[in-house]
């Protein structure tokens, strides 16, 4: 399974995959001083509400663009699942094209 997580400015967004397929999803409130401990008890208690074995995570994504979270976010990944994530962030070659114009 892949966790992929996208820390917006509202709202941090949960996802759980099996290959292609979206099995669960949840949506946390953006708290910039949230910890990384904090995280993981919330997402960890979310796992276990809907009967999720996060040893069956076998890799992670995360998207940020609030960059106060990006570090604890990637460290409670670590930490509570043991995979180092896939941060997605400028630079990183995705095989996605960017189809609009650079605002500069």
């Amino acid at each position: 399974m892949l966790l992929a997580i996208d820390v917006g400015n509202t709202n941090i967004v949960v996802g759980v995959f099996d290959g292609d397929r979206l099995i669960e999803s949840w949506r946390l409130t953006t708290l910039r001083e949230r910890t990384a401990d904090e995280l993981g008890i919330l997402i960890i208690h979310l796992f276990e509400h809907r009967g999720l074995d996060r040893s069956g995570i076998e890799a992670s994504a995360l998207a940020s663009v609030v960059p106060s979270l990006t570090a604890p976010t990637a460290q409670m990944i670590r930490r509570y699942f043991g995979r180092d994530p896939l941060i997605v962030e400028p630079g990183l070659a995705t095989g996605m094209p960017i189809l609009y114009d650079n605002p500069a």
